[in-house]
């Protein structure tokens, strides 16, 4: 299932609302928010219906009489709970049984100035303070007012999606530009197994519409060894160094050295397995511990026979936060922040966005077709390199004659 985020720049002709209503079947979408719609209160649920019978739908009319915001959702499939609304946002919950997803969703169509839109950033901060659920929205953010946009994503926290599929998301046919985004918070990367979003073709419009499609699974490949840099600590490190280089493996030259790191890489993996294996795991156990030990002493007649360990346990949650904060700051390659930020559920979010950045999750094919599933896709690459390597170039146009 798809939820979609759409600026249709006006749905009253017939031939707009087929289209739309078209684009909805073939694309299996659950729920859509349709902006900019330019219809009437009075035939605003008419036309809704038109999309799809049965469906469920709001709109911000009470506080736009423009009502620029529509969000229609398929009851069969989810449940959409809209808690506020304003001029320029619905707000609401987001409830998916089959994927056992609750997260909250803001549709967002900003006014066109600067001053009225910084209402909008000021609301969107709010949210993002009060809101401990995964939440996303779709915003359009123009060029010229880039800065609030960047100060509203330092104050929230807030990340943009990966975007795939085409590059820009409007056009007049001569000018290009990206202003439809979607941004989500750590939670939802923890959460949620998609972490990218597609822009789509515009069809009848000028803007593109950006869809999210959410999966009961996602396939995973194996990964591979990873050096972590807290590894060098362990007393053990510089002798498994030690012992793998002196070993004699037979061979001479550079061929030797690569068997000499095949061979590191295999004692490596082992440390790394003994000794930074559940790192969550001993952090909790130690915390717990600590809190007994804490708890015993409150009620304890001689509480300072405990006072030695109290403060070994304090010791080891400090070495094990640590590891885990390094790890999660190597993974996700954010080295401008320092250790013991307590920085980790951003750490955490930016390494989900990472690991989505380098995930082939979709492929347009040379017939303009999206294709998804994994064999698919590794057939599709399979076969467009075989064609590349398997004709003559005349001129590489990468490298210089």
């Amino acid at each position: 299932m798809r939820l979609i985020a759409w600026n249709v720049r006006g749905v009253n002709e017939v031939y707009k609302q087929k289209e739309v209503k078209k684009f909805i079947v073939n694309n299996e979408v659950a729920l859509i928010a349709i902006l900019e719609n330019r219809v009437k209160e009075d035939n605003a649920s008419r036309v809704t219906q038109k999309y799809a019978t049965n469906w469920k739908w709001c709109a911000n009319y009470a506080h736009s009489s423009k009502g620029r915001i529509w969000v229609i959702w398929d009851p069969n499939r989810l449940e959409f709970e809209a808690t506020t609304m304003s001029s320029q946002a619905i707000h609401g919950i987001l409830s998916i049984p089959r994927l056992h997803l609750k997260l909250h969703l803001k549709a967002v169509y900003g006014l066109h100035t600067i001053e009225a839109r910084k209402e909008l950033w000021e609301e969107l901060k709010g949210v993002s303070i009060s809101v401990q659920r995964p939440w996303q929205f779709g915003n359009p953010v123009q060029e010229n007012e880039i800065r609030d946009y960047n100060d509203f994503i330092q104050a929230s926290g807030m990340i943009e999606l990966r975007a795939i599929g085409r590059k820009y998301t409007w056009s007049n046919g001569q000018i290009w530009s990206r202003i439809d985004r979607a941004l989500v918070n750590a939670e939802w990367l923890m959460t949620a197994a998609i972490t990218e979003v597609m822009i789509l073709n515009p069809g009848i419009s000028d803007h593109t519409p950006l869809s999210i499609q959410l999966k009961d699974d996602v396939h995973i490949s194996p990964k591979p060894f990873r050096f972590l840099n807290c590894l060098a600590d362990y007393t053990d490190f510089l002798k498994v160094v030690a012992n793998t280089w002196c070993e004699t493996t037979g061979k001479q030259h550079m061929h030797d050295i690569w068997w000499k790191l095949k061979a590191m890489k295999k004692e490596l993996k082992q440390l790394n397995h003994t000794e930074l294996r559940n790192v969550g795991e001993r952090i909790e156990f130690y915390r717990q511990k600590l809190q007994d030990i804490q708890t015993q002493r409150g009620h304890h007649t001689q509480p300072d026979l405990l006072f030695e360990e109290e403060k070994e346990v304090k010791v080891e949650l400090e070495k094990w936060s640590l590891v885990e904060e390094s790890i999660l700051k190597q993974k996700s390659r954010n080295k401008w922040l320092e250790l013991g930020d307590e920085n980790n559920s951003y750490f955490s979010a930016s390494l989900r966005n990472r690991q989505a950045q380098n995930r082939i999750t979709s492929l347009i094919d040379s017939k303009g077709d999206i294709i998804q599933q994994p064999e698919d896709i590794a057939a599709e690459v399979t076969s467009f390199y075989k064609i590349l390597l398997g004709s003559a170039a005349a001129q590489l146009p990468a490298i210089d004659p």
